[in-house]
């Protein structure tokens, strides 16, 4: 996988997929992984399929920056994949016990987690930004400082809570199982704002969300595939 991961930044595979998934519009055209010859053998994968744009699920398939990474990557090697969609929450429980092979999520590294399993080098970095109710065009003038005492939305399992109880220790915290909830909430007032990467930001007005992010970076991630440790 680093391998790959490698040759795919050198060659300008991994900034062709950031424009394409990233970007102003979703793309129509989705990673074919159920192509895959797998003559090198068939990897028992675990996903979670509420990562849009990085991995998610529509009519033709699993789809996203991530599915179409691993579909290049099992070109690359000769991997098929044995799919298995689980909750976010469970992927890193299933894969040190060995139910899977290789997990993606949409996965941070973290010291924390890299405690319980092993990581690919990052195929890619993300911007951490504060997510707020769209000001109708107009900038919405904010700085991080505004929500030292605010109310904030946190979706569980992830590693904003730890960045949020870091950086924002005064801050009240409401705990979310689902993004279009947690959207929903900073949309009606019920929160001051929610952290996120821009990724989901991209996901989120794709589908219409009256939000934007505050012009000041939280911070920045990077994110992996991940194997059982060792």
């Amino acid at each position: 996988v680093n391998a790959f991961l490698a040759e795919a930044k050198a060659d300008g595979t991994i900034n062709r997929l950031i424009e394409k998934w990233l970007g102003d519009t979703e793309p129509t055209e989705h990673p074919a992984y159920s192509r895959l010859t797998g003559e090198n053998g068939t990897i028992h994968l675990a996903i979670s399929v509420d990562n849009k744009p990085l991995l998610y699920q529509t009519a033709e398939g699993y789809t996203g920056f991530e599915m179409e990474l691993l579909t290049l990557f099992g070109q690359y090697a000769g991997y098929a994949y044995d799919i298995e969609v689980v909750p976010f929450e469970s992927i890193i429980a299933g894969i040190s016990s060995g139910k899977y092979d290789m997990a993606a999520s949409a996965l941070n590294i973290t010291p924390e987690r890299e405690e319980s399993v092993d990581f690919s080098d990052p195929y890619a970095s993300f911007d951490v930004v504060m997510v707020v109710k769209d000001t109708d065009g107009q900038e919405n003038g904010k700085t991080l400082a505004d929500f030292e005492n605010a109310t904030l939305g946190i979706f569980s399992g992830s590693s904003f809570d730890a960045l949020a109880k870091e950086r924002f220790p005064n801050a009240q915290r409401q705990y979310y199982t689902l993004v279009p909830d947690m959207i929903l909430a900073v949309e009606q007032g019920k929160i001051d704002g929610y952290i996120t990467e821009t990724t989901y930001v991209t996901a989120a007005i794709w589908e219409g969300a009256e939000i934007e992010a505050v012009e000041e970076i939280i911070d920045r991630t990077s994110a992996g595939f991940i194997f059982r440790k060792d």
